[in-house]
């Protein structure tokens, strides 16, 4: 949900009263593993730490920022972060810093060969809020022969998941659309993959008529999928979910954050 209130006027609420809830538990959980944690605390560890993160929990995002600065300022070459924290503290770290934090994960991305590693870094880098960064690596994913289709997909849909780029994301790959289908080579399950993560959260009515004439005006064949047309409906039942529930919502959680 809190992706369709990204735009509105809840969402300072909404990341607020998460943070809220998530506290106890965030504290409780700790950074530090023990010998007896086991998988399932190990899961549990890192959904509450991305989630505290990633709603501004203010420990937690700057615990998250002095490991990747102790990453970008190690000597060592490989990773140094545990595998379970890798994913939040690249994004935390590329969010709530500059060009320098984004261009260290750039330049790691660019001379890893692993392929989960890869992916780590290129969905890390859609973190950043600046927007004509988000653009720049929207160009490349798509233009870049180093990038792959899978590539370019998680690289999309990374940038449509974060608040300052999902507007611009839905532009970039309607006015592009013939040069994303050409390096999709006709897989169905990755184009379904695009296509549901790039609309998924739409929610306004500009967003609406946006996808609404890209869609039913278009001529190409590639645009009159299924995946397209389900987009859309999703997208009308987004935005009539929105405008029915908005105020409620809001006068809810303006009560649930008083202090």
């Amino acid at each position: 949900m809190y992706a369709l209130l990204a735009e509105s006027t809840s969402y300072e609420h909404f990341k607020e009263y998460l943070v809220q809830l998530l506290s106890p538990v965030y504290y409780n959980l700790g950074w530090l593993e023990s010998s007896a944690t086991n998988a399932t605390q190990r899961f549990l560890r890192a959904l509450i730490m991305g989630a505290a993160c990633k709603f501004g929990l203010p420990d937690c995002v700057l615990k998250a920022q002095q490991l990747y600065l102790v990453e970008m300022t190690s000597l060592k070459t490989h990773n140094q972060i545990a595998d379970d924290f890798q994913q939040l503290v690249y994004c935390t770290g590329i969010e709530a810093g500059g060009d320098a934090e984004w261009g260290f994960a750039l330049r790691r991305f660019n001379g890893s060969t692993k392929a989960m590693e890869r992916h780590r870094l290129l969905a890390a880098l859609a973190c950043t809020k600046n927007a004509s960064i988000l653009l720049k690596l929207l160009e490349e994913s798509v233009s870049s022969p180093t990038i792959s289709a899978v590539e370019m997909q998680l690289a999309i849909s990374s940038v449509a998941k974060n608040p300052v780029g999902k507007t611009f994301t839905l532009s970039f790959v309607t006015n592009n659309w013939k040069r994303v289908n050409a390096k999709l080579s006709g897989s169905s399950y990755i184009t379904r993959r695009l296509i549901t993560d790039v609309t998924d959260c739409l929610s306004s009515e500009k967003e609406l008529k946006q996808l609404e004439e890209f869609v039913e005006n278009s001529e190409e064949r590639s645009i009159k999928s299924v995946a397209w047309f389900r987009a859309l409906q999703k997208t009308k039942a987004n935005v009539l979910w929105l405008r029915k529930n908005h105020h409620t919502i809001n006068s809810w959680l303006t009560l649930a954050t008083r202090h």
